[in-house]
């Protein structure tokens, strides 16, 4: 049994994600690759991997808006089987809103950078107030202090402290 994200951890890598619409002609609504800031092919609410499970490239395929949410989805099952693997006890005893701030942070960050940060590494100390503080040090991409990540990282740490 593993543990899911709820409706803010959710939500929240929605916000800060988006769905990258286009504009066509047809009523569905369609998203194409981009390259997000940090440098990535990116589709839909930040995938790096298509429907296929190929990386995102330019060539990629355009999606509509519920092919991008089961991407979205499918992501998420991997930051919280990440969550699981790297803080086993810890992905029990952190609260609902602990463990959506977490998965949200994975799913940005990716779970080799989280592995390898001190935000993981005061979680499993104990130290929950010292990884809330761990946050704001994450809001570069590409090597620049990207806006979008300071307010990502705010709310992840709001959500983390709730």
């Amino acid at each position: 049994m593993t543990r899911t994200t709820l409706d803010e951890g959710i939500d929240l890598v929605k916000v800060f994600e988006g769905f990258h619409r286009i504009a066509t002609r047809e009523p569905v609504i369609s998203a194409v690759p981009y390259v997000c800031p940090a440098g990535y092919w990116t589709l839909g609410y930040g995938s790096l991997r298509a429907l296929d499970g190929e990386p995102v490239g330019e060539d990629t395929p355009a999606i509509t808006e519920p092919e991008g949410e089961a991407m979205m989805r499918r992501d998420l099952s991997s930051a919280e089987a990440s969550v699981h693997a790297l803080l086993p006890i810890w992905a029990w005893e952190l609260t609902d809103a602990g463990f959506g701030a977490i998965v949200s942070f994975i799913y940005n960050v990716g779970s080799g950078n989280f592995s390898a940060s001190t935000l993981r590494r005061k979680i499993k100390s104990g130290d929950l107030a010292g990884a809330a503080n761990e946050f704001p040090r994450w809001v570069y991409g590409g090597g620049r202090r990207l806006p979008g990540l300071v307010r990502r990282r705010e709310a992840e740490r709001a959500l983390f402290l709730s």
